[in-house]
């Protein structure tokens, strides 16, 4: 609901969201004495979606490198234990504020992820038409 509420601009609820989902991994946590990989990436890449909204662009691709790692360090599981690849994200934030070595490096950590990913293909061909590389080169 969190990234929705971002999505949307309504960063009021989208920080209740983040609140709440904290309040939550607490309890979690006293109850199993962990928290789930899965949801600290989540939070994490809530907290960059909220940071990029607000215009804080370089914290929210500074924390959305932390998330991919980390989703990246995952245990292989199917389905997938986090749903959707950070890398994707990380690589469109980037894109749309003309920071393309980023953008690049992540489409291509997506592509390594996911090699049929469609979105990182596509993000990788946007980018290196902006940096003026040739796509047969540039795969």
């Amino acid at each position: 609901i969190g990234l929705a509420l971002t999505a949307k601009g309504a960063l009021r609820g989208a920080r209740g969201e983040a609140k709440a989902m904290e309040a939550a991994m607490k309890v979690l946590k006293a109850k199993t004495k962990d928290t789930p990989k899965p949801l600290i990436i989540a939070r994490q890449e809530l907290d960059a979606q909220i940071d990029y909204a607000k215009g804080k662009v370089d914290k929210s691709l500074q924390a959305l490198r932390a998330a991919m790692k980390a989703e990246r360090a995952l245990r292989y599981t199917e389905p997938p234990s986090y749903p959707r690849p950070v890398a994707e994200v990380l690589g469109r934030k980037a894109l749309d504020r003309g920071k393309l070595r980023i953008a690049e490096e992540a489409f291509r950590q997506a592509l390594d992820q996911y090699p049929e990913s469609r979105r990182a293909m596509t993000g990788l061909d946007e980018t290196l038409h902006k940096e003026g590389k040739t796509v047969a080169a540039g795969l």
